[in-house]
């Protein structure tokens, strides 16, 4: 059985194959590059995420570590930078209110990973009623700092 084809319908039809297959792998580059893109763009977002939360654990270590220089000594120091892992803390006691027995005191600390420059705080608002009794009354993480003072009316 022989397929017979006028030689006027080719001639119609000539390239056309060429220009779907043309228009195909130019939409199919269109879309590797887009996803391409989406992955380069989700790496990112996962990096800045990771040195965020490594930033926070650095300054949560910090407050760790005034609370128990609180509980143990009073506030005699009131600014202290340490090293942790790739990065520091800072720490700042304040001294918000004084009381007779009772001292509240406002502990800031920030962690920064020293090789992104990623920074991460932590405020927290301690309660000291006796000598070796610290109790955390508020925690604030991240750069939302809170004036204490107009909490407890001390100007």
């Amino acid at each position: 059985m022989k397929i017979y084809i006028k030689e006027s319908v080719m001639r119609h039809h000539k390239g056309m194959i060429g220009l779907t297959i043309l228009l195909f792998l130019s939409a199919l580059m269109t879309i590797t590059a887009a996803f391409l893109f989406y992955q380069s763009r989700s790496v990112m977002v996962h990096e800045r995420y990771k040195n965020a939360i490594c930033a926070r654990y650095m300054a949560e270590s910090g407050a760790n570590w005034a609370l128990g220089y609180i509980k143990r000594y009073g506030a005699k120091k009131k600014q202290i930078t340490f090293p942790v892992g790739d990065g520091e803390a800072e720490v700042k006691i304040r001294e918000i209110k004084n009381s007779g027995k009772e001292k509240l005191w406002e502990i800031t600390s920030e962690g920064c990973d020293k090789k992104t420059k990623t920074v991460g705080g932590v405020t927290l608002l301690v309660s000291v009623k006796e000598k070796g009794k610290v109790e955390v009354e508020y925690i604030k993480s991240d750069n939302n700092y809170q004036d204490w003072n107009s909490l407890y009316g001390k100007s």
